[in-house]
């Protein structure tokens, strides 16, 4: 049985390292792994350099030129191209741990869920600041809902694309350029009856450069966030009561969050939890109000 392994990539040389991390997987023997990288730069110049990679460390390669600098195109391009029942998604800048591969799909076939995610651990640089190494903002888990995963990311996820709730979805091209669309892809997932499963011992690591390891980053990332939660809120019929009603508790949970913020203010770190928080119900109400998604690539 294939299991592909998707990577979306752009000028990025720590796919090196990603690629060489999937070459030691260690997998039951039913299993057998391909690689699909598709490529979101403008030209593929890159190809002949990716694929020395892959014939270096020993791995089936499939190479997709998905221009450019949409992301939902090259995510898209996945999932036309894997041609397997089983798509496993990793981002080009993580490390998979040895049975990551495994133990996602162990989960999958013991809970039979349309998609299983797993942890992203954040390794901090020496120069980061040490609130961030404590709060650990970066890293990623996921968010139960009264026990419920309702959403995912790309970043440590294995997906059933046999799945009733899968078949036919695409990433939004609308959101390529800012992030969110693959929040949003799972949010689907979960709208058509499709459930999720977290597999803790499916880690995979990504190093903190140093242009993310500041509170701006986070700001804009976490503003992003909320964008993206107002997004799926808004629908076109959605009423003016409706509006009222979404802008309404978003303000609240704002005013909360600053709130407490502003009783933190004397702590260590407890603080840049509050502010984050708050800055999410502010992407939410951005969207609510007609704000266009920030643009990352």
């Amino acid at each position: 049985m294939d299991i592909c392994v998707a990577i979306c990539t752009y000028k990025r040389d720590s796919l090196k390292e990603t690629l060489y991390s999937i070459s030691k997987q260690c997998l039951p023997r039913e299993i057998t792994l391909k690689v699909l990288i598709a490529d979101n730069d403008k030209t593929d110049k890159a190809r002949a350099k990716i694929e020395g990679w892959a014939e270096e460390f020993g791995l089936r390669l499939i190479y997709i030129h998905a221009p450019y600098q949409n992301i939902s195109i090259a995510r898209n391009a996945c999932l036309d191209n894997a041609n397997s029942n089983w798509l496993a998604c990793i981002d080009d800048d993580e490390v998979a741990s040895i049975n990551w591969l495994s133990n996602l799909y162990k989960k999958a076939q013991q809970e039979k869920v349309a998609v299983v995610c797993g942890p992203v651990k954040a390794i901090y640089d020496d120069s980061a600041p040490s609130w961030m190494k404590i709060c650990d903002f970066h890293s990623q888990q996921p968010v139960f809902v009264k026990g419920v995963i309702k959403t995912t990311s790309t970043a440590n996820a294995l997906i059933n694309l046999k799945h009733q709730a899968c078949k036919g979805l695409r990433f939004d091209l609308a959101l390529g350029k800012s992030g969110g669309e693959d929040s949003s892809f799972f949010s689907y997932v979960y709208s058509n009856g499709g459930c999720f499963a977290f597999a803790k011992d499916a880690l995979v690591t990504e190093d903190v450069p140093p242009e993310r390891a500041n509170l701006m980053w986070l700001l804009k990332r976490k503003f992003r966030f909320g964008q993206t939660c107002g997004a799926r809120l808004i629908t076109k019929n959605i009423s003016v009561l409706d509006k009222i009603k979404y802008s309404t508790l978003a303000s609240c949970k704002f005013s909360f969050c600053i709130l407490m913020c502003l009783l933190s203010i004397l702590g260590k770190n407890k603080k840049y939890h509050w502010l984050l928080r708050g800055t999410l119900h502010v992407g939410v109400l951005a969207k609510l109000f007609g704000k266009k998604e920030i643009i990352q690539y």
